[in-house]
């Protein structure tokens, strides 16, 4: 701020050339280093300014402590007769700083005044400023909380944030409350999972203390830091490493001990912001954190606008409602202001003002108590004049009549006018900013505007020190390329009015110039921020880069199992490629992105959902361009998967004899092991046990742990955890039945040691068939429930209709052969809907012995015709000579002249499948049967 300059706070009024402070005419005498203070603070007006920024500015060239800052600040709160508990001018920060909170304005621009200071705005918000605090208090004695703060924009939740913020370091017995804020973006939060988390983990990481919480998510949570390469805390390697291995469970569970380790002698306060926006991960974690039963000091406050996140169907909505009717969070919903609060906010506002009282009604009345809308109102008062400082105070110009004359009909219209109000270069500047984002760094903007970066700050500074749309964000730092100054819109309002306002054209080279500035600044760390790279490039319509970096947040998405992000990225992906001319690369190109959209659709939509061929046959022919390379088997593994469970059985063991031919050609041991295991699946359901077995034998032989862990994200499922699953089934048919549970045993626990949910759902599920085909009907429900819970947490269809034929069965078997037959009828629709032929044949035979438990014998026949007949559609056989056995026993129940004979013939003929696939546990099962027959007919 130039020295000729007088600064306005009414009833002050501070020249800074002369180094006086008036009041009035009279001037309030000030020591020298007083005096700077006061012209320090002021010239920052709104923002925290540190102690250590106090003292290294005002006494730069002498070591002073603490005790003489303290002096000058009640010298000058004496001066200015500024109460401490109830401040006007100067706002403590406990143990950070100091905050000037008085209204103030250049003398020399008085028009530009255009925003309060941050305090007054969250005047009216009494009430739940005190339930914020009542949560707080509960959090630190260990009962987490986890509280949504809900209005339209502009209603002041993050202004009430803010509010409730500067009060947590004032109370005493609260202190040393650490604090971590994200903030979702609406472009790119979608795609960036855990965005708001890792950028809250990051200021903490920073912040007082930062090697503190460093060293405990390296204990605690080893995977979040492999995410957050800015902390300096791995090498690349390191970080490759950390990785390995992440799944959602365990990301969940390593961020929740995290935080509980965080919070262990201090309160913990999480704010994510604008959770409308936010990627799905997020949502998972915040009901993860708030379901879990542990004591924590925590306290988590979200803000969202619930009608943007309806209209978007995001998952927030249903995962509220479902916290609140367990009584898991609670919810803070914001309302208009009262009349008694807008007049409230006149007197924080401009203090002992000479403001008719009938003012805050006609504001009131013309904003309905809208806060963004009565602040700018109140703003444009003063801007115009209307509002003016005089020597006894604020005073209203003109009539009160008058205040709604020339007032827009919305807050848009509003900041349309502030808008217009700015000079050309400054709203340049700020119409730029509109487009990098809600949060931008100066820099950034200046190079894509080609101007001299500090003067675009001095503009940005000037703006964010009135609180004129911009305000100070915290600095960014990029290991090895310095830290950069940011700013943030004071409301996503004035960024989108902005942002609308430029016209289609510019608004695309703006995009792309930002997005050159911004990989410029990232330099080699450009890859960490891959999807707000690729936003700026897809909307700049630079197609090339934008799949570029589109195909690196993927791969980012992918470290964190993000399944859901990684589908909406690569369909966007896809949608870029296709409008890139063709060249030698954009095969490969188109591959990778329809690999990670095809496992994640497995994982998120199971094996047979029709998006699943559809892709694995479009990357097929993508395939035929690049020849028999390792492209080609994970697109045969894909569409292996597909047929596997959609069948026929034929053509999925076609695309596993396939895998092996490449596998073996490539003498690769990694495509080894999953050929097995590809191709030893349909062999089992084929019926063909000792092969099946011979495959998955391989397979485990060829598994290394420490190598093969990654196969579980390459390819959905551990091929350990699925060969021994599956093995489990076949060394029962071959007549081993204490192997085949072992091995059911060892598949679920090292699922659980991987925690890897979908391997784990696998495994429980395939115990659970094991133990129906064993008889025990306890182990079955109990094994099908659980991969029903784990099912529903992840939304694994497949799993979750295995579990309901299991429920079914034990219900029947345990009693209640009405109840099972109805749960298995849901399960046989539901796997119908599903596309799945897979357990088709198996499934109906479990519904036709339950109707014959029901007495539904006729029914019971013909269900068993229907499935032979559906075994020989789909190919699957493993279950054909326990069919030919039921319909022997039902033709024996229902009884007749010719009953025992045609029992007999399905005894028999149950005995020759049985002794043809080589399976004894199901020979031995006819053959008892038929041995009853004969006893009985003797």
């Amino acid at each position: 701020m130039s020295g000729d300059r007088h600064i306005v706070f009414p009833p002050f009024r501070l020249e800074a050339a002369n180094e006086r402070v008036y009041r009035g005419t009279s001037v309030v005498a000030l020591r020298p280093k007083t005096f700077r203070v006061l012209l320090h603070l002021l010239e920052h007006a709104g923002r925290l300014v540190t102690k250590d920024e106090l003292l290294d500015t005002v006494w730069q060239d002498v070591s002073v402590g603490d005790a003489v800052l303290k002096g000058c600040i009640r010298e000058l709160r004496d001066a200015l007769d500024d109460d401490p508990e109830k401040p006007r001018y100067i706002e403590t920060a406990h143990r950070r700083g100091y905050r000037f909170i008085g209204v103030v304005s250049d003398a020399a621009e008085p028009a530009r005044i255009e925003t309060a200071p941050r305090s007054s705005s969250a005047v009216g918000r009494e009430q739940e400023l005190a339930a914020m605090h009542a949560w707080l208090a509960r959090a630190a004695q260990g009962h987490r909380q986890l509280v949504f703060v809900t209005g339209e924009p502009g209603i002041g939740k993050t202004m009430l944030v803010e509010a409730f913020l500067d009060g947590v370091d004032d109370l005493d017995r609260v202190s040393g409350t650490r604090v971590g804020r994200g903030q979702c973006i609406e472009h790119f939060g979608t795609g960036e999972a855990y965005l708001p988390m890792l950028e809250a983990l990051g200021r903490l990481g920073k912040g007082a203390g930062g090697e503190r919480i460093v060293a405990l998510l390296k204990t605690h949570a080893p995977t979040w830091l492999a995410q957050m390469p800015s902390s300096g805390a791995a090498t690349a390697d390191d970080l490759q490493r950390l990785a390995a291995g992440a799944t959602p469970q365990r990301m969940l569970r390593e961020m929740a001990e995290a935080l509980e380790a965080i919070a262990a002698t201090t309160p913990l306060v999480l704010v994510l912001e604008d959770l409308q926006w936010s990627d799905y991960s997020t949502v998972d974690l915040l009901a993860a954190l708030a379901r879990r039963p542990e004591p924590a000091r925590l306290l988590i406050v979200a803000t969202y606008r619930p009608s943007d996140a309806a209209a978007a169907k995001h998952p927030l909505v249903e995962v509220v409602h479902e916290l609140q009717i367990h009584r898991r969070c609670a919810e803070l919903a914001l309302r208009a202001l009262t009349e008694g609060a807008v007049a409230n906010y006149l007197r924080t506002r401009f203090g002992d003002h000479l403001l008719p009282t009938e003012l805050a009604r006609v504001i009131h009345r013309r904003t309905d108590g809208h806060p963004l809308f009565m602040v700018s109102v109140v703003d444009d008062l003063v801007g115009r004049g209307g509002v003016a400082a005089t020597d006894r105070g604020w005073a209203l110009t003109i009539d009160p009549g008058e205040v709604a004359i020339g007032v827009p009909e919305s807050i848009r219209q509003m900041i349309e006018r502030q808008i217009d109000r700015l000079g050309d270069d400054t709203r340049r500047i700020v119409e730029a900013a509109s487009v990098a984002g809600v949060l931008f760094s100066s820099a950034v903007v200046a190079a894509a505007l080609e101007e001299d970066a500090p003067r675009v700050e001095e503009s940005c500074e000037t703006l964010a020190r009135r609180r004129q749309m911009l305000s100070p964000a915290d600095p960014r730092e990029l290991p090895g390329a310095g830290v950069f100054t940011q700013y943030q819109f004071v409301h996503d309002l004035h960024r989108h009015v902005l942002y609308d306002r430029i016209p289609a054209g510019r608004r695309a080279d703006l995009h792309r110039r930002i997005g050159c500035a911004a990989e410029a600044l990232f330099g080699a760390r450009a890859a960490d921020y891959a999807a707000e790279l690729a936003v700026h490039f897809d909307h700049g319509r630079d197609f090339e880069k934008a799949v570029a970096y589109v195909q690196l947040a993927v791969e980012n998405a992918s470290r964190r199992s993000a399944n859901q992000e990684i589908v909406a990225l690569a369909e966007r992906g896809l949608a870029l490629v296709e409008s890139l001319p063709p060249t030698p690369g954009r095969p490969r190109q188109t591959l990778a992105l329809q690999m990670a959209l095809g496992s994640a659709l497995i994982a998120t939509r199971g094996y047979s959902a029709p998006e699943v061929e559809a892709i694995y046959a479009r990357a097929h022919d993508e395939c035929r361009a690049l020849g028999d390379g390792p492209e080609l088997f994970r697109v045969l593994w894909g569409l292996g998967r597909f047929y596997l469970v959609r069948t026929p059985l034929e053509t999925a063991r076609g695309f596993g004899e396939q895998m092996l031919s490449l596998a073996a050609r490539a003498n690769d041991r990694d495509l080894l092991l999953q050929a097995h295991n590809s191709l030893g699946a349909p062999l089992f359901h084929m019926g063909e046990f000792e092969s099946a077995r011979d495959h998955f034998e391989r397979g485990l032989a060829l598994y290394d742990e420490a190598r093969d862990r990654s196969h579980a994200f390459l390819y959905v499922q551990d091929p350990r955890v699925v060969c021994l699953a599956r093995l489990a089934l076949a060394l029962w048919c071959l007549g081993l039945p204490d192997r085949s549970v072992e091995a059911s045993h060892e598949a679920i626990a090292y699922a659980r040691r991987l925690e890897h949910p979908f391997s784990e759902a696998f495994a429980l599920s395939y115990a659970a068939t094991l133990h129906e085909l064993r008889g025990d009907w306890r182990q079955t429900r109990e094994l099908g429930d659980e991969a029903s819970v784990l099912s529903a947490r992840h939304g694994f269809s497949l799993f979750a209709i295995m579990a309901m034929l299991f429920r079914g069965a034990a219900e029947s078997e345990e009693g209640d052969p009405e109840k099972g037959r109805a749960t298995l009828a849901t399960a046989a629709s539901a796997a119908a809907a599903a596309g799945a032929g897979l357990f088709r044949a198996y499934s109906a035979g479990i519904l036709a012995r339950t109707c014959a438990r029901a007495g539904r014998l006729d029914e019971a026949r013909t269900l068993v015709d229907e499935a032979l007949q559906a075994a020989r559609q789909t190919g699957e056989h493993f279950y054909d000579a326990e069919l030919h056995r039921l319909r022997g026993e039902f033709l024996l129940a229902a009884g007749g002249s010719e009953a025992c004979a045609s029992a007999a013939e399905c005894f028999r003929q149950a005995i020759e499948v049985a002794t043809v696939q080589r399976a004894p546990a199901w020979r031995q099962r006819a053959a008892e049967s038929l041995a009853r027959l004969s006893i009985t007919s003797s």
